[in-house]
């Protein structure tokens, strides 16, 4: 099986690192205390087994407090990238809805709306559902981007987890005016080819895009689910 690039081959789960490092943290606490009981007197062999022992547990708390960092740092960076990519992807489903390529005086929803509402009592419903759905996505969307620029270079377990949350919200939000935006145009399609009309390469063009958008916005959600699910 191939895997893309930037794809999750693996996951720490932050429950089991916190579990691996208290273990380690123990253990440390056992190995320091079984040295310092055969320092004097001791045998050379006695000694040299404590410090290893203690060396052992040393790495041991070492590694887990690197695995239990590597949680926050997928997590981190899983947020990054979505504010990397998401600002376009609204861009790109306002202009499929707002734009007026198909047809210069009038936003694209208005001008499908308004071409099919003729043939179906379906086409305001869809038209505004679409567009509620779109301008509670940028309210998300909003909200999450003030919390990301509150962030600095040190960000904390609590801000982390908190930064998930919103942006989990954002994504779920946007994968809902992607979806009412494809049944909206969807429909329009089907009720045009029905009459024997034009559909015209606007609103093609624009179910393939939103199925574009579909695929990146679930690649996000996957990542930050699974993000949320590790913490």
């Amino acid at each position: 099986q191939k895997v893309g690039a930037g794809a999750v081959l693996a996951r720490v789960d932050s429950a089991d690192a916190y579990r691996t490092l208290r273990d380690a943290q123990t253990n440390l606490e056992t190995a320091l205390l079984s040295l310092e009981k055969v320092k004097a007197p001791a045998s050379g062999l006695t000694l040299t087994q404590a410090q290893n022992a203690l060396a052992s547990a040393d790495d041991s708390k070492r590694t887990a407090d690197d695995n239990l960092e590597k949680v926050y740092l997928s997590a981190n960076g899983d947020v990054v990238s979505a504010f990397l990519e998401v600002p376009d992807m609204i861009v790109s489903l306002e202009n499929i809805l707002t734009g007026t390529d198909a047809n210069r005086s009038q936003w694209n929803m208005d001008f499908y709306k308004n071409a099919m509402q003729q043939f179906t009592d379906k086409a305001e419903a869809y038209r505004n559902d679409a567009y509620q759905k779109f301008t509670k996505t940028e309210a998300a969307y909003d909200s999450a981007y003030a919390q990301y620029q509150t962030l600095g270079t040190s960000v904390s377990p609590l801000q982390t987890e908190t930064m998930l949350a919103k942006t989990q919200t954002m994504l779920e939000n946007f994968a809902d005016a992607v979806k009412s935006a494809d049944a909206f145009i969807r429909l329009y399609k089907t009720t045009m080819e029905g009459q024997q009309r034009e559909v015209g390469v606007p609103a093609t063009n624009a179910i393939a895009t939103l199925g574009d958008l579909n695929t990146k916005v679930t690649a996000h959600q996957t990542a930050i689910s699974g993000d949320s699910s590790a913490l």
